[in-house]
């Protein structure tokens, strides 16, 4: 509910602006461009409030998942600490590159 609350807010806030335009500016910018930046925006804004929960999350689950594994087996957690540590960045470097790739292969508009 608060997700719906936040696009609308950004919604509103967008289009108010536009309202506040001088006609001469307004001009620059169709009614359609304007909607499309309010729903590309507001987007944006649920996606950030969406995975901002995740985000804190994650780092804590970690820790403590390494810290119960270190209490299960002692000082051989650090093998598992080491894998966490290159597979966070093999996901990264294929996440870039994935990212790389799909914005190649979309059509540009």
């Amino acid at each position: 509910m608060l997700l719906v609350r936040i696009v609308k807010a950004t919604r509103s806030l967008i289009f108010t602006k536009f309202l506040k335009l001088p006609l001469k500016r307004s001009q620059e910018f169709s009614t359609g461009g304007v909607m499309n930046y309010m729903l590309v925006d507001a987007e944006r804004m649920s996606k950030i409030f969406t995975i901002l929960p995740q985000l804190i999350q994650l780092p804590i689950m970690m820790l403590v998942s390494i810290y119960m594994v270190y209490q299960a087996i002692g000082f051989a957690f650090l093998g598992v600490a080491i894998t966490i540590v290159l597979m966070t960045a093999a996901m990264s470097y294929l996440t870039r590159q994935t990212n790389k790739y799909t914005s190649i292969m979309s059509p540009m508009y």
